[in-house]
């Protein structure tokens, strides 16, 4: 085969079927995945061939260097894809802040399981109430502060879970570039992607799939963007769906029941309302727990066979 011809040529990478020149100094890039196609196995001999070369008639010697041959891409072809190197990142080991980040939601659905049981005795307080029955000024004042302590108390403890929770899902998601893959998204958007209106509902699930595909062990080391497609856990779409459907709809209707209430039966809807949120927070933490722990466990199989056991050199 002639130099200056294109040829079929299979990614070792990815699987995906290219148009390669076959000068070796002009080595062509995977449309899907980027990676470097070196010489390979011809797809089918009957699409090799001269596809439209110009190539410069060689010197005899007296002249001026000849050029290299000029290639002429393909009609119909597209452009290789373009993708920037990987900039060189250390992997950050994510065990420590996963462990602290599970502690701490354990931690929550306690706290989470309290307030169902508290909740249930405030509501049993505000229908004696409603129902005009004998509640002294001290029974009702204690029930008052004690829903107010436990729903401050979960507050703070949420602010401080969802921080751990970002520097954890920022290192894990950083991680991908020394584990060999090519990032969808900046890192930064593993953090700024919570507080944007809108993406919020995207971005942070998007980022969370690729941290689960591209942490696959049996991935092989240079996957670049080989990892897109892959089949996602059910629990992270689990938890997902559980984490938008509290907070959106159940966590803003009960608190917004519960801060208009006037009348008595008003209080009891929506005592009853935060009573729901606790229930589906205790549901989301569970999902949220598992999620860590399977992502967690995930990359550091990866990074056990590629970074840490390494044979060596």
């Amino acid at each position: 085969m002639a130099v200056g011809e294109w040829t079929a040529l299979k990614c070792p990478s990815c699987g995906q079927s290219n148009m390669a020149h076959i000068d070796p100094a002009r080595r062509a890039q995977c449309g899907r995945c980027g990676a470097s196609l070196g010489p390979a196995t011809p797809l089918h001999e009957d699409l090799q061939g001269s596809v439209g070369v110009e190539a410069v008639a060689a010197s005899d010697g007296d002249g001026p260097p000849v050029p290299p041959p000029v290639a002429i891409r393909p009609p119909g072809y597209p452009p290789p894809r373009v993708i920037p190197e990987r900039p060189s990142r250390p992997y950050r080991p994510i065990a420590g802040v996963a462990r602290t980040l599970m502690i701490m939601i354990a931690i929550g659905i306690g706290l989470d399981a309290v307030a169902v049981v508290s909740d249930i005795a405030y509501i049993g307080l505000l229908e004696r109430i409603r129902d005009g029955a004998f509640v002294s000024s001290g029974e009702a004042e204690a029930g008052d502060i004690r829903v107010g302590f436990i729903g401050l108390a979960q507050f703070l403890l949420y602010l401080a879970t969802a921080i751990v929770f970002i520097v954890w899902f920022y290192r894990a998601y950083s991680n991908l570039y020394p584990l060999g893959a090519t990032l969808r998204h900046k890192p930064g958007w593993a953090i700024g992607g919570w507080f944007v209106p809108i993406l919020s509902f995207i971005r942070p699930k998007q980022m969370a799939n690729d941290i689960w595909r591209a942490s696959d062990p049996d991935l092989q080391r240079e996957v670049g963007l080989g990892y897109e497609g892959e089949r996602v856990s059910p629990i992270i779409d689990l938890w997902w769906a559980a984490f938008i459907i509290t907070n959106i709809v159940v966590r803003s209707g009960s608190e917004i029941a519960a801060s208009t209430a006037e009348e008595a039966d008003e209080l009891v809807t929506g005592a009853k309302g935060v009573m729901y949120g606790d229930i589906a927070s205790v549901v989301v933490g569970v999902l949220a727990l598992l999620t860590v722990r399977a992502l967690t466990a995930r990359q550091d199989a990866r990074a056990l066979k590629y970074l840490i056991a390494r044979p060596p050199d």
